[in-house]
Formats: structure tokens, C-alpha cells, sequence
């Protein structure tokens, strides 16, 4: 797999399956700075990687979303996810 050369943009936060330099292929969690933060990107990693226990599961074995997508039959290494901070007011009316 080649290395990704995918940014994330000021106020992005950015999921996707990929390889960093020197790392191996896995899900990575970006954030483009600006108002985005590493915590808004540990925010969004976490609820798709850490296994709790879903009320609609009868078998209550703890699965992340990404296993639950996994077992349903998706090719997870095709996931991506993109959200934007929203904009100061300001700049919004008009």
C-alpha cells in the first residue's frame, strides 16, 4: 500500500483507512488544525474503533462500529468519514 498523502484542511477531521510513513496500513484519525483539535479527532476515532456493548445486539459481545460493519458485510478499508467544525456566526449571515 502506497504511503497517504491525504491532509486534512483548518477545521476538518478527517477517518479513513490508509498507511503514514514509516507505519502500517490501519484506520487513521486526522484533524487540519485551526478550530479542529486532536481531541475532536480522538472524539470520532474512538466511536468508530472502541468495542462497547450495542442495546440491539442479543449476544451483548462487546464490537466497535468498525467490527459491526466488518460482520454486516462491508469492506471497511473503503470507510471514509469527513466533518468541518461549523463557522462562526459572522460569518454566516448575510
Amino acid at each position: 500500500m502506497k504511503t497517504t498523502r491525504r491532509k486534512a484542511k483548518p477545521g476538518e477531521v478527517l477517518f479513513f483507512y490508509g498507511q503514514l510513513p514509516g507505519d502500517h496500513p490501519d484506520h487513521i484519525g486526522m484533524w487540519g488544525g485551526g478550530t479542529a483539535t486532536k481531541r475532536h479527532s480522538n472524539v470520532i476515532m474512538s466511536n468508530f474503533t472502541q468495542e462497547k456493548n450495542w442495546p440491539y445486539r442479543l449476544d451483548k459481545t462487546p464490537k466497535s462500529f468498525l467490527q459491526e460493519l466488518d460482520e454486516a458485510g462491508f469492506d471497511i478499508k473503503t470507510l471514509q468519514f469527513s466533518i468541518r467544525m461549523k463557522q462562526p456566526k459572522e460569518e454566516h449571515e448575510n
